[in-house]
C-alpha cells in the first residue's frame, strides 16, 4: 500500500509541476508578444515623427523630390540607429 501511495504522490507532484511549467511557458510567450509589438508600435511612431520633423521643418526649402528622397532617407536611418543600440 506504502508504494502505491508514494506512486500516487510521484504522479501528482509531476502533473502540478507541469501545469506550472506550462503556465509559466505561456507568461512567457505572452510576454514575448507584447514586447515585440511595443517594439514596433514605438519604432513606427520614432519613424512618423523623424519623418514629419525632417520633412516639414529641416528640409522644408528643398525642393519636393528632394525633401521626400532625403527626409525617407535619414529617418530610415535614424530609427535603423536607434534600433540596434545597445544598451
Amino acid at each position: 500500500m506504502t508504494g502505491m501511495i508514494d506512486d500516487l504522490r510521484f504522479y501528482f507532484c509531476f502533473a502540478i509541476w507541469f501545469s506550472f511549467i506550462r503556465v509559466l511557458t505561456r507568461k512567457n510567450e505572452v510576454a514575448d508578444f507584447e514586447a515585440t509589438t511595443f517594439s514596433i508600435f514605438y519604432n513606427n511612431t520614432f519613424y512618423l515623427v523623424c519623418l514629419i520633423i525632417l520633412s516639414f521643418f529641416v528640409l522644408k526649402n528643398f525642393a519636393p523630390a528632394v525633401n521626400y528622397l532625403f527626409s525617407v532617407a535619414l529617418s530610415t536611418a535614424i530609427v535603423f540607429l536607434f534600433s540596434t543600440g545597445q544598451k
